[in-house]
């Protein structure tokens, strides 16, 4: 097993093994990580077994320390679909060696959160626990399984009645300048801003355009409400959940919520609604989590973990396969 540091002379064998693996999404390709510019000082990692490429790690430094990839909202090993368990196991300990060996003193360690596979791929938490880590932070994501949905919450039947009502219509929309504007407007209020800028949103949008949508809810021709959605084989995520005054007072979001559920994603696996906690995860924002939950979403976890390089469980690895 060898590891090497990626290149841009690796991008499409990269790009190639992420759309064949069995954990992997347009989330983890290149064209994804490289949105971010410079922002982060990358440090992404292949693995061969032999010749043959059996995994690669979206990752960046900052100075002694590496991250599975900061700028990403999940990252961990991407694998091969024939890798096997002791198989992965060499790659892990020969990962650690590396990260060692480059003079890193501690690894943050995102995973893939399940939902994302197309098969089971969580050998890595099984090694991080043989290593030693530590689970440093853990996002709630509220999650629903469309073909079985918990009852909606009364409270949002009626605000879909009411949208209904006032002539609300859901559908999907190219105009990211309104719908952003919606997003800055609400965030405002908390004094806050959205994490991607109005130019990332719409660079990443035309990267992905069959992969990312705006499904949105107009009162006429006015956008009252809007949520970004990220598309992947079996699961998609809400993005990005907004709203005006007009259309929360008509019921728009309820509507919109409402309609990807039953209708637009109904014959997904998950439905991703995105964290409903901050600083990872040790403060519960409360509003939302209800507002996710009242359309039958319940609580999935994303461990992070960290593992500083001094005090790696040695003897437990390297006992696991004899």
């Amino acid at each position: 097993m060898k590891i090497i540091r990626y290149t841009e002379d690796h991008r499409q064998k990269w790009e190639e093994f992420v759309s064949n693996s069995k954990n992997g999404t347009f989330h983890l390709s290149r064209n994804f990580i490289d949105y971010h510019g410079m922002k982060f000082s990358d440090h992404s990692l292949l693995a061969f077994d032999e010749d043959q490429l059996v995994g690669v790690l979206p990752m960046n430094e900052s100075g002694k320390e590496a991250f599975s990839h900061q700028g990403l909202t999940y990252g961990g090993w991407v694998l091969s679909n024939n890798i096997r368990l002791d198989e992965f196991h060499r790659l892990f300990v020969v990962f650690l060696q590396y990260i060692e060996g480059n003079g890193f003193e501690q690894v943050h360690y995102k995973t893939i959160p399940f939902m994302y596979h197309q098969v089971p791929a969580q050998e890595d938490v099984h090694m991080l626990f043989l290593a030693g880590a530590k689970c440093t932070g853990q996002h709630v994501n509220p999650l629903i399984i469309p073909s079985n949905v918990p009852k909606f919450q009364e409270r949002r039947v009626r605000g879909m009645k009411k949208a209904l009502n006032e002539g609300i219509e859901i559908r999907v929309s190219e105009d990211f300048d309104s719908y952003y504007t919606i997003l800055e407007d609400l965030l405002a209020a908390y004094s806050s801003t959205p994490a991607h800028s109005r130019s990332e949103i719409l660079d990443l949008q035309k990267r992905f355009p069959n992969e990312i949508e705006l499904h949105a809810a107009f009162n006429g021709d006015e956008m009252c409400a809007g949520i970004l959605c990220f598309n992947t084989p079996n699961c998609v995520r809400f993005q990005y959940i907004a709203s005006t005054l007009e259309g929360k007072e008509k019921g728009a979001l309820d509507l919109l919520f409402a309609t990807l559920i039953q209708e637009t994603f109904s014959q997904k696996n998950y439905i991703d609604f995105g964290t409903s906690t901050h600083n990872q995860g040790a403060s519960l924002a409360l509003g939302i989590s209800q507002q996710k939950e009242g359309f039958g979403a319940r609580t999935s976890v994303q461990p992070i973990y960290t593992l500083p390089l001094n005090s790696v469980n040695w003897d437990a690895l390297n006992a696991f396969v004899s």
